[in-house]
């Protein structure tokens, strides 16, 4: 009996900021457009082996998801109702009136990781 490889799954999150305007009909810039193709793209260029699962495309809620105040990384307000999505941003909330991450909470934060 050969042995099957197991799996593997990979998730990555882009978060794309383009100055062209977005297209009327579906919303996306001319950047994302661009990019999805090109992934679209490889993954057919690897045949069988690899497949796609899933993809999303959405706007970061201004109110629930920035840029960490200390570090500048991406973050969602874990205290706020987020869409599925915004979870793949990283941990973080509102502390002190500031949107931290997970890794600019204080270490005694129940969100610190």
């Amino acid at each position: 009996m050969t042995d099957i490889p197991s799996p593997q799954l990979i998730t990555i999150t882009f978060v794309v900021t383009d100055p062209d305007p977005e297209d009327e009909d579906s919303g996306m810039s001319p950047l994302v457009s661009k990019l999805l193709k090109e992934i679209d793209d490889l993954l057919e260029s690897n045949g069988p082996n690899v497949e796609s699962i899933s993809a999303g495309f959405g706007k970061l809620p201004t109110q629930t998801s920035d840029r960490c105040a200390k570090c500048g990384v991406w973050t969602s307000d874990r205290n706020e109702k987020l869409y599925p999505e915004y979870t793949l941003l990283n941990v973080g909330t509102t502390y002190n009136g500031k949107l931290l991450c997970d890794l600019c909470l204080p270490e005694d934060h129940l969100l610190h990781f």
